[in-house]
């Protein structure tokens, strides 16, 4: 940490007063309409004397509201958009005449030579063997069908009030606007806490930026290492410095917060413990089911009567009577122990420490119900998997710092403890909880990598499936692609123009999460390798019915599964009435030889729980159900690693806790992300979590046109737009009662297909 001291004098330098400049002049240019990129590199390049007032070059993309004169650009991103030709009429393959009998099998055939699984690229899971065939790249873009005249006469999907086609700010530049308008609103306190470095470090990073402007390069893409590497690694002062969220003051001094970015809805209270209850019940990631039922006792979790009675509002309960009223759960996060551990064994290489500085624990978590009530409450947090054996080896882990670094112990901490022990204990839980959201965002994109393939090769376009179920896969492979393979700052082509696989551990996201987390890539793509064959295509592709689990019947609202519920009868119900347009019987079903050969291409490549078969239209409609709530509500992701202060995604102090020892505030923001990685994370979380303004290509949206070749379809797609949008209001409403809205649930921004 720098001296306050000697930083106050550099706040006269020339150097701060020409950054100064620099920013103030950015910010009179964004707020006039200049787009983030054109503001950036005028700034930069002002000698202080350019004009800094309305913007008169810059066209808007979209229309200006003639009733709004104070309009500004609203948050659209995702993937682009191009046109192709309408579907032909659809016919099952059995009912072809010869020629479209071969054509079929001229294109399918073809189709299977320019998509396959590799088994090679990524060990233990396929990927794409080639992302550059034409039905990815045809499927990377939100898709639009037939011409303009066409689409304006017969197209009746709905638009849900939002043109697909206006992009109405740059995706790329804005990834980065939030930390300049952070630095700009913080720039004297940052100077404080960094000093000349820090100004240093942010006049490299306006240079690196420009360059990427100027050379063509993607700045949405490298933005990340230019963060880290660029603005010093000081430690914050307070908590306040880890909070990113960009915002405007409007003409009466109220904060407008940028939408952008949303915040999570406890954002207030992110100190409370219940926030860290609730996030149990309302996950961040759709498939969370580290949280389970406390049966029986766990010999690596002493947890006693005596701790379980000293928590408020458990003073008269009993920990074997809360046991067997079914009123205890845990949250393990065991699975993870190895991954976390990996930097700290014997033969570790460099591929397993992470670059970041951080660390991981495997922690867990022992929640409960208090008597009389439904309302879940946390009890305990042991930050590792193994408690001391003895307390002369706590004494030297503890006191010296002596013991085993490969495998270190813990106690158990509760409320009840030192205020910031309890904080410390809580950080190790929240991160490894904000890290395992990242996992299985990236484990169900994996997952589900073979579904794509093997849709592209063997479902022709004349088949009845494609229209429907394309615009789910919209993006999916490219974007595993980019996460997993796109190599950030090197080159991306070969000499035929072919986009290149790079190495796995240096992936856009691969790479980045060794830069701001405290997993080496490797351990992030071991432990997403891993929880990506954990899953099961009809187990997890559907709520899970509360009925038929009584194990969490003590507790009331439980939004992960029940709000869920409505949204996957909505679904069913639209592919049932889709389905029966085209399969007149059981038998249309069997002797569908495409159907059979796609589900039999997707289960031999190792999608758990694929069907390999399906012999009625039941069976059909399900698995068709299963498919979209997978490449919808199963990929919603929230925001939750994007507050630093409850839940980055590494913990950065090695301090040992003891329940009967304290720790302090300083010891606590040690244990927080230093503020280059707290600047890198917040943009890293928005550019991966990419929540869509209301109906920007969301469940219920298709793109226009998409139906059009059969308009017999558009009764069950009005009828699917309406019950959708009528779930969205009732989740509204739902929420509007809750202490915290669960917010990725709400059709209207949970995207359609996995683009993000």
């Amino acid at each position: 940490m720098t001296n306050k001291n000697d930083n106050q004098a550099f706040l006269d330098s020339p150097e701060y007063l020409k950054l100064q400049e620099q920013l103030a002049l950015y910010e009179d240019l964004r707020k006039n309409g200049v787009p983030e990129s054109s503001a950036l590199t005028r700034s930069a390049f002002s000698d202080g004397s350019m004009e800094r007032a309305a913007a008169n070059d810059y066209q808007r993309l979209c229309p200006v509201d003639p009733d709004n004169p104070n309009y500004q650009p609203g948050a659209v991103t995702g993937a682009g958009m191009h046109e192709l030709p309408e579907f032909p009429f659809p016919v099952l393959p059995q009912d072809s005449d010869t020629t479209t009998e071969i054509l079929r099998k001229q294109l399918v055939q073809l189709a299977s030579e320019n998509n396959w699984h590799d088994f090679d690229r990524l060990d233990g899971t396929p990927v794409h063997g080639n992302i550059n065939s034409d039905e990815v790249s045809n499927n990377t873009p939100w898709t639009i069908r037939g011409t303009a005249a066409s689409r304006a006469d017969r197209a009746q999907e709905g638009s849900f009030g939002v043109d697909d086609a206006c992009l109405q700010r740059e995706d790329d530049w804005q990834l980065f606007d939030a930390s300049f308008r952070y630095v700009n609103a913080n720039l004297a306190r940052l100077v404080l806490i960094g000093g000349p470095a820090l100004v240093s470090g942010l006049i490299f990073l306006l240079s690196k930026l420009i360059e990427l402007i100027l050379t063509g390069g993607d700045a949405k893409f490298e933005i990340i290492e230019p963060i880290t590497s660029a603005v010093p690694p000081v430690r914050v002062h307070d908590a306040q410095d880890l909070l990113f969220y960009p915002y405007d003051i409007d003409s009466n001094g109220q904060r407008i917060d940028d939408p952008q970015y949303p915040k999570p809805t406890w954002h207030e209270e992110w100190e409370s413990d219940d926030v860290i209850a609730d996030l149990q019940l309302a996950a961040q990631t759709p498939v969370f089911n580290y949280f389970k039922p406390f049966t029986q006792y766990q010999d690596n979790f002493p947890i006693t009567n005596g701790m379980f009675r000293r928590i408020a509002g458990f003073e008269n309960d009993d920990l074997d009577d809360a046991m067997s009223e079914g009123r205890l759960f845990i949250t393990d996060f065991h699975e993870f122990n190895d991954e976390v551990l990996a930097q700290f064994q014997p033969g570790r290489s460099h591929l397993d420490v992470p670059a970041s500085g951080g660390r991981l624990y495997a922690s867990i978590a022992l929640f409960a119900v208090p008597l009389g009530s439904d309302k879940l409450k946390i009890i305990a947090i042991q930050p590792t998997q193994r408690p001391p054996e003895h307390d002369f080896e706590w004494f030297w882990w503890y006191t010296f710092g002596i013991g085993n670094n490969a495998n270190p112990a813990s106690k158990i901490i509760t409320p009840a403890d030192n205020e910031w022990t309890w904080k410390m204990a809580k950080n190790t839980f929240t991160t490894m909880y904000s890290m395992s959201n990242v996992v299985d965002h990236l484990s169900t994109h994996v997952f589900l990598y073979p579904v794509a393939t093997g849709f592209y090769r063997n479902i022709p376009e004349m088949h009845p499936l494609s229209a429907l179920i394309l615009p789910h896969l919209t993006s999916l492979a490219f974007n595993n692609f980019t996460g997993i393979f796109f190599e950030v700052g090197t080159r991306l082509e070969d000499e035929n123009g072919d986009l290149i696989y790079g190495d796995p551990l240096n992936g856009l996201l691969t790479g980045a999460v060794n830069l701001i987390s405290g997993f080496s890539s490797k351990s992030f793509l071991d432990s997403t390798v891993r929880r990506s064959q954990h899953y099961h295509f009809v187990e997890h592709g559907q709520p899970l019915d509360r009925a038929e689990h009584p194990d969490f019947n003590a507790i009331g609202d439980f939004p992960q599964h029940d709000d869920n519920t409505e949204t996957w009868g909505a679904i069913r119900r639209w592919v049932k009435g889709y389905i029966r347009l085209y399969y007149k019987d059981n038998a249309d079903v069997r002797d569908d030889y495409e159907l059979q050969a796609f589900l039999t291409d997707v289960a031999g490549a190792g999608v758990n729980g694929f069907p390999h078969s399906v012999s009625t239209r039941r069976e059909l409609i399900n698995t068709v159900t299963h498919l979209i709530y997978w490449m919808s509500v199963n990929h919603a992701l929230g925001n939750f690693s994007a507050f630093q202060p409850l839940g980055a995604l590494g913990y950065y102090s090695s301090l040992p806790l003891d329940p009967n020892q304290s720790r302090s505030k300083h010891d606590w923001l040690g244990a927080c992300p230093r503020l280059n990685v707290g600047m890198a994370l917040f943009e890293f979380t928005r550019l991966f979590v990419d929540l869509p303004t209301p109906w920007h290509r969301s469940l219920g949206k298709y793109p226009q046109g998409n139906f059009m070749h059969d308009p017999r379809v558009y009764t069950h797609l009005h009828e699917f737009e309406n019950k959708i949008k009528e779930i969205d209001d009732g989740l509204r409403e739902k929420n509007s009662n809750r202490r915290w809205a669960y917010d990725l649930r709400y059709p209207s921004t949970m995207t359609v297909s996995p683009w993000n």
